[in-house]
């Protein structure tokens, strides 16, 4: 609560200008437009993209992913339940909620192929399997580049090798009722690579 307290004075000063009123019982309230001024495509690493978000729950100009892991599979080539050769892990969790964000050195990686290190690359990546005909899954990873470290090794931080070269600072969940917790850097945010 003081956080926000010490927060709201500057929101409050920064629309000091507009009319704030309650709305009417049963008002919905809608957001500004703000997109409508800006250009329709947006550039990331030499590709262009359409604004907002496509059919499989991409919004690669605003770097996120909101939508069903069956988007994401789809995405990738496979089906929207997530069968095809190589993808069978992933189809208990074609009906998940899947939320990820990255940022601009994500982009930059995944150009380069990660071989223009070193990166400050983070994702965050949060899986909810607990809606209607979901897994019954849910997992929150934030994952950094670090280079060159050994698969499912243990790091000094508390966090783990993932991938070859990232390192997962924080990967939480809850499976069929029973709580984990994978890692827990120190610190936990996605700091400077080791």
């Amino acid at each position: 609560m003081k956080r926000l307290l010490l927060i709201l004075p500057f929101v409050l000063a920064a629309c000091e200008s507009a009319t704030i009123t309650d709305p009417q019982p049963g008002a919905r309230f809608v957001a500004p437009n703000f997109a409508s001024a800006a250009a329709p495509t947006c550039t990331i690493e030499g590709k262009t993209y359409s604004r907002g978000f496509d059919v499989f729950g991409y919004n690669s100009c605003a770097r996120n992913f909101v939508g069903k892991f069956g988007g994401w599979c789809a995405d990738y080539g496979a089906e929207w339940d997530c069968s095809a050769p190589g993808f069978e892990p992933w189809v208990p969790f074609a009906n998940d909620h899947l939320v990820m964000k990255w940022n601009a050195e994500w982009d930059r990686g995944n150009a380069e192929n990660w071989t223009k290190p070193p990166y400050s690359a983070w994702t965050d990546n949060e899986l909810n399997g607990m809606g209607r005909n979901g897994s019954k899954v849910t997992e929150h990873a934030k994952i950094r580049w670090i280079g060159a470290c050994t698969e499912g090794e243990m790091l000094p931080d508390g966090g783990y090798c993932i991938w070859g070269i990232f390192e997962a600072v924080m990967d939480q969940g809850m499976d069929n009722g029973t709580r984990y917790v994978l890692a827990h850097a120190t610190p936990g945010g996605y700091g400077v690579p080791r």
